[in-house]
């Protein structure tokens, strides 16, 4: 598995925009083979996301497509700051199911 961490300053007031269109590009990506994301607040306006997708080159894939621009062009002008853009390799899972 492949990850990316990122950490982003959204622009007050663009929050909610934000997170909807963080869930509308996460949907449209796992129609091109990503394995989801999980989208994190901490304080004063800052997200933080941690995607996985099955290796780099699906993702790298999905990502020179620039698929949905009416959903990431948006997204992109609610973010004040892109703080971290990590990718890491799998090296052991020990994560769990989340019950329903």
């Amino acid at each position: 598995m492949f990850a990316t961490y990122f950490e982003w300053q959204v622009e007050a007031g663009r929050e909610d925009a934000f997170k909807q269109l963080w869930s509308e590009g996460t949907e449209a990506l796992r129609l091109e083979g990503s394995w989801g994301s999980a989208l994190f607040q901490s304080e004063q306006r800052r997200f933080h996301a941690f995607a996985r997708w099955p290796d780099k080159a699906t993702r790298d894939a999905a990502f020179a497509r620039n698929i949905r621009p009416d959903i990431f062009d948006p997204f992109r002008q609610c973010i004040e700051q892109s703080i971290h853009w990590i990718e890491m390799d799998l090296v052991e899972d020990q994560w769990v199911a989340i019950p329903k």
